[in-house]
């Protein structure tokens, strides 16, 4: 039987109202008055990079909450829950994000808790004690995986020697860490001409007064000198396209490919993203799926994808596989590049995966609050704008397999990848 695919109308991708509170910290909102939520990210863009010790700006975000000047952390845990506040926080290489959720009757109560927390931390001692001796022992862990131990030594073969982002997490991190560290951490980053705050759901203009009361001109210091954002992101020559480390307890080896790609800023990456899908995008009938698991056996799966920041881009493709067939899955994955390269993909493949990606947007961007989950990670983490989400949607009305195999032969180059495995 045929198998037929419906036309599918692709959501509106709203636009937030933007604003500046007079100390420079940028406002961003998406209002919805039919729901009787608020959500509130905060958004620092300085990470890891900036830290002196690697693992200081992820302690100041698992702390922060653990005591501020005039609260306990019992006090806080309390006062949250009372309220049913979901509270989120994340650290990455380049930025660092609180976020709360909360019906709008408590927002009022709600609102001076989480300044407090958020710009008067304490830290106290006992709690970066507590975290270093539990992160200790979960890095302990995961260097026993082989997927770890590939990670990292991407991450440091992959950038130049002195690029902060080649910096990879060591045990002694968690031995040397100490409130002072996260102190001068948040002391160097906590600044609003760097932040970005985002509000969605039921706001009017009294909520965005009393917002501006405890985030605006008096409620942070004024940095006396600009950021320094300058970073180095050069990458490391390749002088050995594939090597391997040896753990011989491993059950199987972990591989990893790395390959510089295109910002998703560009105007390529639309048509790059579907590409990409198609190739190893997570599903079963992706190419690398159907064929080194489906056809051959060798793993359970594998997976290709394109990520970084607003600073670098890097395609990677990821698999387990017996430490013997190392070589075979390497093979296979090149040729599967190769025939995107150059061979059209069928219409039917094609539309399949289109169906399934407008899916997952259709999902993604379901109302106002959901854009606003989806829109926030993609414009903080990459610097996308509305226009930039708007194309990712377009192109998938638009996109040929001639499309894709120009992609394929611009971006994916299977002598340039740099192997890494370990088992």
């Amino acid at each position: 039987m045929e198998l037929k695919i419906h036309p599918t109308r692709l959501p509106l991708i709203p636009d937030f109202e933007r604003s500046q509170f007079s100390n420079g910290l940028t406002v961003r909102v998406l209002p919805d008055l039919s729901q009787e939520l608020i959500k509130m990210v905060l958004t620092v863009k300085a990470g890891s990079i900036h830290s002196a010790n690697k693992v200081a700006a992820e302690f100041s975000a698992l702390v922060i909450e653990k005591g501020s000047t005039t609260r306990s952390a019992n006090l806080i845990a309390q006062e949250l829950d009372y309220y049913g506040v979901v509270f989120n926080q994340a650290v990455t290489q380049t930025f660092f994000r609180f976020s709360i959720q909360c019906l709008r009757k408590h927002f009022r109560d709600v609102l001076p808790i989480v300044a407090d927390f958020i710009l008067h931390p304490t830290y106290p001692e006992s709690e970066v004690k507590l975290y270093a001796e539990q992160s200790k022992v979960n890095y302990r862990v995961s260097r026993m995986r082989p997927g770890r131990v590939v990670l990292d030594a991407m991450t440091s073969d992959y950038f130049a020697e002195n690029s902060p982002f080649g910096r990879v997490t060591k045990e002694e991190d968690y031995d040397s860490i100490n409130v002072q560290d996260i102190r001068d951490y948040q002391a160097k980053v906590f600044r609003p001409d760097i932040s970005i705050l985002s509000l969605g759901g039921c706001l009017g203009a009294e909520e965005l007064k009393y917002i501006e009361h405890y985030f605006g001109e008096n409620s942070w210091e004024r940095p006396a000198e600009p950021f320094d954002n300058k970073i180095d992101v050069a990458l490391r020559p390749v002088s050995q396209r594939y090597r391997h480390i040896d753990m011989p307890d491993a059950q199987q080896a972990s591989v990893m490919f790395c390959l510089p790609m295109i910002e998703q800023g560009d105007k390529d990456y639309p048509a790059m993203y579907v590409t990409d899908y198609i190739l190893g995008g997570g599903t079963l009938s992706s190419r690398l799926m159907s064929n080194i698991r489906e056809k051959k056996g060798l793993t359970y799966g594998i997976q290709s994808y394109i990520n970084g920041n607003c600073y670098w881009s890097r395609h990677n493709i990821v698999s387990e596989v017996n430490r013997d067939k190392v070589g075979v899955v390497i093979d296979e994955v090149s040729n599967e590049i190769r025939r995107m390269q150059e061979e059209l993909v069928p219409e039917d493949e094609l539309a399949m995966s289109l169906a399934t990606l407008k899916g997952s947007f259709l999902s993604d961007f379901d109302g106002t609050l959901s854009c606003f989950d989806s829109m926030i990670p993609m414009m903080d983490g990459f610097g996308l704008t509305e226009e930039d989400i708007r194309r990712r949607h377009a192109v998938l009305e638009t996109i040929t397999s001639e499309d894709i195999m120009r992609c394929a032969q611009s971006y994916y180059n299977v002598d340039g990848y740099r192997i890494i495995s370990a088992g």
